[in-house]
């Protein structure tokens, strides 16, 4: 079991994410095809040329192969951002017509199999969102798991035809992209993965398997058709499925959990039927009328939100009042003329069910960029004691309006969110400037509303102090006396403060990290786990766990002085018999004087120990967990290498100095036993060719005699690599691939690698290698020979 922090809602669902990818400072080309128009850095212009032509037959794809006609041109722009890192890549779209393609380096353009990104399929995948989104009244509450089922699965489809139609050489790296990214990835995918994407991918393949292609495209675009909601897109899929087929068992073949939209909650405080959360707000009764706000009326920041809205909860006093309008502070971006649709204004309940749905014109922003505020009149309404409003504009990177927000709020009282899809807090302190507008709903209400205002006032008031203990700011000071003057107290203090969501560990944090820290005090409010024991992390000769991860903090990271190793603890309901253990770090610096928390990270998650286990007794089920798997790093997981254990490094080094005496022996058929099953598949079975290149490697070294063979440094690839280290992890990849752990199983996650530097010589000439040694089972083995 993993835990991971819930990633904050910024703009990115759904498959594409808010803002124009503009080109940096180099030269920018343009190429234009029947269908698509590339702009891209000069730098890039051979895959331009082939993303071009992938693009324009993809465009006809859909249309061939399921009728889906698509907007035209589609617009691709390519950028170069080696400020990112070599290895970034990053694809989506605007849903209406862009996609965007960032990529670090040329490198990430290469095929899956040198370490590039599926950018064949990519493009096909994002004219797949396109087809969905360019046709649907709203993204967002498309259950989850659908949109990018949709996406993988056609996408996957398309790319495989093209394979058959452009073949390899289509792509500057020719490989073949049906297997790495198309069908054949697929297929595969179905018998290991079970998230919702995949289970919708799947139904989407067996609705076309079962039904045939004509079908499932029938199917498809009598949905479309009706420019459904995302919360009623699966709901009319499956009925025109079952209409087109005539057959009623046809909904089964959709799974349950992508059938019916699921709220995702992401929120500190989901029950909002408690009075302290509305501290702040502004009652202002006048003329019959009640206006309810939290804003000052100046602007102090702007959000546009792909795939979701922009929600604020209110109450009212006693009696019974109902909605009369809606007023918030707005600016639209996008085309010169407002797009020819509506945006959606949504009462919901405490729940965060839809009491009403209103409708109103983007062409009342009809001036582009100019800054107003806008009633919406809406059809009264009664309201329930705690409500939200949810103003939803369904934006993309090129149309939407800009909702402005006040930061000088004493609280937020403001989420992200849309109706039956998810509800997630603001990443800071701020409100939405959005107004509602209520009257009294019957005489009695009307009689004593005066009065009863007042009395809400009076008790919001009165609620101040409970409301502002919630409240976590990075910049607040908060001051504990003693301050502890031992860095392990600062510590223990922090630890116990954070894993309670106690905002009295940002007294304990540096400046520069206190953002990061109120992040996971949030977290830590919901999920509140148990410190349990922390040990101080220092060089020793002993090499042990501790050691090598303060060498990695202090020295490779630059992140502190001290480095503390730390344990926490959490169970499940449905597991109560076990505990879970994470490993963090914490490094210390001095800050005015002071030791403070200058960086916190996981190491690894997670092992699983009875939860009877005492605090001092976990140290010992770490240890056993670092010899049985070799894993020491938690941001090593999933990549090339492991760390090997001390007595590991003696172990291959014995295996490495047999080898290379029946190496240079000519002892082929003892070599080729030692030699790991991807090295020799890299020979690609032909023995006889390798005997001939070791004879010639051989040959160069007669007479030279192994004279060194130590360990490569820490033998580590590390996540943040020196430049020492880059040509390891490239002659890696080169051997294993991009991915290994795809290759290999899952079993690779605990395989180990140990990196040596061997030195040949005769006393006049001398030869130096870079050897890997693999651990599969006990058995080390040798990925590579002493080849020139």
């Amino acid at each position: 079991m993993r835990l991971f922090l819930l990633a904050l809602l910024s703009g990115l669902i759904g498959g594409f994410n808010v803002g124009f990818a503009q080109q940096g400072s180099g030269q920018t080309e343009m190429l234009s095809g029947k269908h698509f128009r590339v702009s891209y850095p000069k730098a890039l212009q051979a895959y331009a040329k082939a993303l071009l032509q992938i693009g324009d037959a993809a465009w006809e794809a859909y249309r061939e192969l399921y009728n889906l006609t698509l907007p035209e041109p589609i617009e691709l722009q390519i950028r170069l951002v080696p400020e990112k890192g070599e290895k970034f890549a990053s694809l989506w779209t605007d849903g209406r017509r862009f996609i965007f393609l960032e990529v670090g380096s040329e490198k990430r353009l290469l095929s899956p199999e040198r370490g590039g990104a599926h950018n064949v399929y990519g493009i096909c995948h994002e004219l797949a969102h396109i087809a969905l989104y360019s046709r649907v009244s709203q993204i967002a509450g498309i259950p989850e798991g659908f949109a990018e089922g949709w996406a993988h699965y056609f996408g996957s489809v398309i790319t495989s035809h093209l394979f058959e139609k452009l073949g390899a050489e289509v792509y500057p790296d020719p490989h073949n992209y049906h297997e790495t990214s198309g069908l054949g990835r697929l297929l595969k995918q179905f018998e290991t993965r079970k998230d919702p994407s995949t289970l919708a991918a799947k139904s989407f393949y067996e609705i076309e398997r079962k039904y045939g292609r004509q079908k499932l495209s029938e199917a498809v675009n009598r949905t479309l058709s009706q420019r459904p909601s995302g919360r009623d897109l699966v709901i009319k899929f499956v009925e025109a499925l079952v209409a087109v087929t005539g057959d009623a068992e046809a909904k089964t073949l959709i799974p349950e959990q992508i059938l019916k939209p699921k709220v995702r909650m992401g929120t500190e405080f989901p029950d909002i039927a408690q009075k302290w959360l509305y501290y702040g707000l502004k009652l202002e009764w006048q003329d019959g009328l009640l206006r309810l706000r939290y804003d000052d009326g100046e602007k102090d920041g702007q959000w546009s939100i792909a795939g979701s809205g922009h929600g604020i909860i209110f109450c009212k006093p006693k009696g019974k009042w109902q909605l009369l309008a809606v007023e918030f502070y707005g600016a639209r971006y996008g085309a010169l003329q407002p797009p020819d649709e509506d945006f959606s204004i949504f009462l919901c309940d405490a729940n965060f069910k839809v009491v009403r749905e209103f409708k109103a014109p983007y062409s009342l922003f009809a001036q582009r960029g100019e800054w107003k505020w806008k009633r919406i009149v809406v059809e009264p309404t009664e309201v329930p004691d705690f409500f939200y409003i949810v103003i939803a504009f369904n934006p993309t990177a090129t149309k939407g309006i800009y909702m402005a927000y006040d930061s000088d709020v004493p609280i937020s009282h403001s989420r992200k969110a849309f109706p039956d899809s998810h509800l997630f807090d603001t990443e800071k302190v701020y409100d939405w400037m959005i107004r509602c507008y209520l009257k009294p709903a019957d005489e009695e209400t009307a009689r004593q509303a005066a009065e009863t205002v007042r009395q809400l006032e009076s008790e919001l008031e009165g609620l101040k102090e409970q409301a502002l203990a919630h409240v976590i700011r990075p910049d607040e000071e908060i001051v504990v006396k003693p301050y502890p003057d031992d860095p392990a107290e600062v510590v223990r203090q922090f630890m116990s403060a954070l894993v309670k969501g106690d905002k009295r560990a940002l007294a304990f944090t540096v400046k520069g990290r206190r953002e990061r820290v109120a992040q996971a005090l949030k977290f830590y409010r919901r999920q509140p786990q148990r410190f349990l024991h922390f040990k101080l992390a220092q060089r020793n000769p002993e090499h042990d766990f501790f050691s090598r991860m303060a060498k990695r903090v202090v020295e490779v990271r630059k992140l502190g002085e001290l480095c503390f190793a730390v344990w926490r603890t959490f169970t499940s309901e449905d597991k109560p018999s076990v505990l879970y253990v994470n490993t963090d770090f914490l490094a210390l610096r001095r800050e005015d004087g002071r030791w403070k928390v200058s960086a916190y990270g996981t190491w690894w998650y997670t092992i699983d120990i009875p939860a009877s286990a005492k605090p001092e007794e976990v140290e010992r089920y770490l240890l056993e967990q670092v010899r049985a798997t070799g894993i020491t790093d938690y941001s090593a997981m999933g990549r090339t290498c492991y760390m090997p254990l001390p007595e590991d490094l003696a172990e291959a080094e014995k295996t490495i100095r047999q080898v290379l005496s029946w190496w240079q022996d000519g002892k082929d058929k003892e070599v080729l036993n030692s030699l790991h099953p991807k090295s020799k598949m890299a020979m690609g079975g032909d023995l006889k060719k390798f005997a001939e290149t070791q004879k010639q490697a051989r040959a160069k070294m007669r007479g030279m005699k192994l004279v060194r063979l130590v360990p490569h440094r820490d033998s580590i690839v590390q996540h943040e690599q020196p430049e020492e280290f880059r040509n390891v992890e490239q002659t890696l990849t080169k051997l294993f691939g991009a991915n290994p752990e795809e290759a290999l199983g899952k079993n690779w996650l605990y395989a180990r690698i140990a990196i040596f530097d061997a030195e040949f010589s005769d006393g006049k000439r001398t030869k130096k290698f870079r050897l890997f040694a693999i651990k599969e089972g006990n058995r080390w083995l040798l990925a590579n020979l002493p080849m020139s």
